[in-house]
């Protein structure tokens, strides 16, 4: 199934939640996702923290990417519910685009709501 991003909201519209935690801004996707940036040279950085959204199941797991101009500067497999990661920064300095990957883990796409905390580019 095809599934768009949802910005401030996890990917079935709901509060961005992750350990309890509820976060006013982010992207809520679902696996395999990629999502892309022009960024024009114009900033410096990309910060995010990110996680399995509470509302996924038993069986979410996702490795996430960030790549800058087509190299990947961060991987994180393996994340399932029950941990906040981040914050993350990634230098995307005179960088063209910043592409942010959500694939499957080991499970496939089964229950795969993921989402990308308070994610900012930086001037």
């Amino acid at each position: 199934a095809d599934w768009d991003y949802v910005s401030d909201a996890n990917v079935l519209g709901e509060p961005l939640t992750v350990v309890g935690e509820r976060f006013e801004h982010g992207l809520g996707v679902h696996s395999r996702s990629s999502l892309v940036f022009e960024l024009a040279g114009e900033y410096r950085e990309f910060v995010t923290s990110f996680g399995m959204d509470d509302d996924s199941g038993p069986w979410a797991d996702v490795t996430i990417s960030i790549l800058v101009d087509g190299h990947r500067r961060f991987t994180q497999p393996g994340i399932r519910r029950g941990k906040l990661f981040g914050p993350v920064r990634v230098d995307v300095s005179h960088a063209n685009r910043v592409e942010l990957l959500t694939d499957f883990g080991d499970n496939g796409n089964i229950q795969d709501r993921f989402n990308w905390i308070e994610a900012a580019l930086v001037r």
